[in-house]
């Protein structure tokens, strides 16, 4: 059970409903005449459905897959699902190089693996386009010498459209290509994201993963709850609304979701 029955947000979901039926017994114990044998009848009865009601907000809460919240003016549905087949453009988190081919040190099973191997038949075209794009937009990466891969280094947070996908520069590359996110790289590149996202939308629907649930390092272990409020906390400091008709989708991996407290999300939302 990933939600414990002394959750805080369990707590709080409970007490709203029994201050409802508090109210309506006390009424109804104050302004109906009834025998003494009937109130103690009543008074357990209520106690049962107070216990019953936890217990349901209780599994409810350990069920939800979903969840709707509102930042600002931006409609923001957190549930479960694949990235792949999520609607509108799509956020799809690389390193910081571009790399368009594995050469070994990309797992195959990251988003960034899954994409090149999409694409492994257009690899040069790809690559073409991603470095004319951001060419063109006045985004210049530094030239890395590297044993494997490209050597053009992009700020991390950076986004190029390709094909209604949004490739993020999410990691930097250590000399032993191991994914990081170290210092206060961390910070910028979700504000340059958000920054980039703000750009690329054009009234469009976004879907993103929960980012840095693979194999990227941090400075410390962050769990997949973490992270997720990391998205959710950035992106109500960079002060980004997407248009109207826009929402904002962060899919959850299947594999996840026993570790995502979904109620505990609501406490982001400027409603209810």
């Amino acid at each position: 059970m990933k939600i414990k029955p002394w959750d805080r947000y369990v707590i709080k979901k409970f007490f709203e409903i029994f201050a409802i039926l508090a109210t309506l017994f006390s009424i109804w114990v104050a302004f109906f005449p009834i025998s003494d044998e009937t109130r103690k009848i009543s008074g357990i009865v209520f106690l049962v459905v107070c216990a019953a009601i936890y217990v349901g907000v209780l599994v409810f809460a350990n069920l939800t897959q979903k969840v709707e919240l509102k930042i600002r003016n931006t409609e923001i549905v957190i549930r479960v699902g694949d990235i792949w087949e999520a609607s509108g453009k799509k956020v799809i988190p690389m390193n910081e190089y571009y790399d368009t081919e594995n050469l070994g040190f990309i797992s195959e099973r990251s988003l960034h693996g899954q994409f090149i191997e999409r694409y492994k038949d257009k690899e040069k075209e790809l690559y073409d386009h991603i470095v004319q794009t951001l060419n063109s937009r006045s985004i210049k990466g530094v030239v890395q010498k590297r044993s494997k891969g490209k050597n053009i280094r992009y700020d991390l947070g950076t986004i190029c459209e390709y094909e209604g996908f949004l490739l993020l520069a999410y990691t930097s590359f250590d000399k032993d290509n191991m994914a990081n996110l170290y210092g206060d790289k961390c910070p910028r590149c979700y504000a340059n994201m958000w920054h980039e996202i703000d750009i690329h939308n054009n009234g469009e629907s976004i879907s993103m993963p929960v980012l840095g649930t693979g194999k990227t390092r941090f400075d410390k272990d962050y769990k997949p709850q973490e992270l997720l409020e990391m998205l959710l906390f950035t992106f109500r400091m960079s002060g980004v609304n997407l248009e109207r008709q826009a929402t904002l989708n962060i899919i959850v991996h299947e594999t996840m979701a026993k570790d995502i407290n979904f109620l505990r999300l609501k406490n982001f939302s400027d409603r209810g």
